[in-house]
């Protein structure tokens, strides 16, 4: 089989265990509450995880190389982005490059899997738009909406296509700065208001 024709596959694979513990943990994480202290904790921690498995990555495999093992590992620990401050393309890059991917690699390999699990996040949230209405919700016409959404998708695609280069080109180390930076920001808002 050609890439082409696998990569549907590892997808799906590597969607499915996300689907699961989304199904039936996400009610119950949902309902805890999170420090703001707790999640730039995880925010950090995965940063410096992330960090570690790009500087001892071998980057050997290209995007041909992967299989349904690599794509379920991604999967059951891409379902940990379930956790606040814990996100699906970190996870994702962590395990590529763990298994010695190159960056390039892992990056399409990432965008390839958040694009239909975006996707199925965004059909979920349209269930509170009324169809019917003159305007799907108040205070928003529906012009807006449209506006919105195509500057959104503009914007999507500048944003991976810029990060793609920067990553080839720098690795993740501005990334994860970027991350400390933005954990560093939550501590002491949250020391500032309280």
């Amino acid at each position: 089989m050609t890439l082409d024709e696998k990569l549907p596959i590892f997808i799906i694979i590597t969607l499915l265990p996300v689907f699961a513990v989304a199904y039936y943990l996400h009610p119950r994480i949902a309902e805890m509450e999170w420090s703001p202290l707790v999640v730039s904790g995880i925010l950090a921690a995965s940063s410096l995880v992330l960090l570690i498995s790009d500087y001892f990555s071998r980057k050997s495999k290209a995007i041909y190389d992967w299989n349904w093992y690599g794509a379920l590992v991604v999967g059951v620990v891409q379902a940990t982005a379930i956790i606040p401050g814990w996100d699906y393309l970190t996870s994702i890059l962590i395990v590529a490059l763990f298994f010695n991917f190159r960056r390039d690699a892992a990056t399409k390999f990432a965008y390839f899997v958040l694009t239909p699990l975006l996707l199925t996040h965004a059909i979920y949230f349209l269930k509170d738009i009324d169809f019917h209405s003159p305007s799907p919700m108040p205070d928003l016409s529906w012009f807006s909406l449209a506006i919105a959404t195509i500057v959104s998708f503009a914007v999507s695609l500048l944003t991976i296509g810029g990060f793609m280069k920067h990553v080839q080109q720098n690795g993740m180390r501005q990334y994860v700065l970027y991350r400390w930076a933005l954990a560093i920001g939550v501590c002491v808002v949250t020391w500032y208001r309280s």
